[in-house]
């Protein structure tokens, strides 16, 4: 089933590669270390160039998406812009809660709203898909790469 273009969507990933381009600047203040010992740019610059990669690649989709007829129907789409405002808002509780309550913790809390907003059904499926993505995160950043990330009161 093909999807028509999604004013929305558009503004979202706009947005998002433009903030991957701002925190890959930003990392490289921080330096990178090296790949047995990474410094605190790594994981940002890392993340933040596979996001921007990414956000490129939407676009021109997006582009290719506007010229076709199906543009008139999606422009009026309101639970596309309530599923984008309830994403921008999850994200930046994500970041506000990190320090308060740690990576791990705002991972898994973050990771569960956004499945539940993008619609995956059930309760087991976005809870495990949350579960393991904080598992994975922590896994690779602190046990392996011994990045220090926000610990919030778990300490």
């Amino acid at each position: 089933m093909k999807r028509g273009f999604r004013w929305g969507e558009f503004i979202f990933v706009v947005a998002l590669t433009l903030f991957s381009l701002i925190i890959l600047f930003m990392s490289l203040q921080l330096g990178f270390g090296k790949i047995r010992s990474p410094g605190a740019g790594f994981f940002p610059a890392f993340i933040s160039m596979f996001g921007f990669v990414l956000g490129i690649l939407l676009i021109v989709r997006s582009f290719r998406m506007m010229r076709s007829q199906e543009l008139r129907k999606t422009l009026t789409d309101r639970k596309g812009s309530l599923r984008l405002m309830a994403m921008i808002i999850a994200f930046c509780c994500w970041l506000v809660l990190m320090p308060w309550l740690g990576f791990i913790l705002v991972t898994f809390l973050a990771t569960f709203a956004f499945a539940k907003i993008m619609g995956l059904e059930g309760w087991i499926k976005p809870i495990i898909l949350a579960i393991g993505g904080s598992v994975f995160i922590y896994l690779l950043f602190d046990v392996w790469f011994y990045a220090d990330l926000p610990r919030g009161f778990l300490g």
